[in-house]
């Protein structure tokens, strides 16, 4: 079994959306986050990854939890994988960002 391209591995400090693991998420590649990282939580609500401890026992945990992976899970977490691209697509993005500026423009109206 090849693990070439199964996985992205995003680990970060803090980081607040790592666009990585949404360009990842949109080609059914499933991603190893740590849990520090502001995707974290999307990649848990969607089962669309593994979220792993933010240290090096941590990271390598996630990593062999990856490799040991049943294959029907790794298929499911690929699936899975659509529903995050799909919350954060630039169509989806644009959508949000109008609706917030016509709250505004309506605001301003009152």
């Amino acid at each position: 079994m090849s693990y070439h391209n199964r996985f992205n591995i995003a680990s970060s400090h803090g980081e607040t959306l790592n666009l990585v693991v949404v360009d990842s998420a949109s080609r059914a590649i499933p991603s190893i986050v740590t849990e520090h990282a502001g995707i974290s939580d999307w990649v848990d609500k969607y089962s669309c990854g593994i979220v792993c401890g933010c240290s090096v026992g941590g990271l390598e945990k996630g990593i062999m939890e990856a490799i040991e992976q049943e294959e029907h899970k790794y298929e499911s977490m690929k699936k899975n994988c659509r529903s995050l691209y799909e919350e954060f697509r630039p169509g989806a993005i644009a959508s949000q960002l109008m609706s917030c500026y016509m709250q505004l423009v309506e605001k301003e109206d009152d």
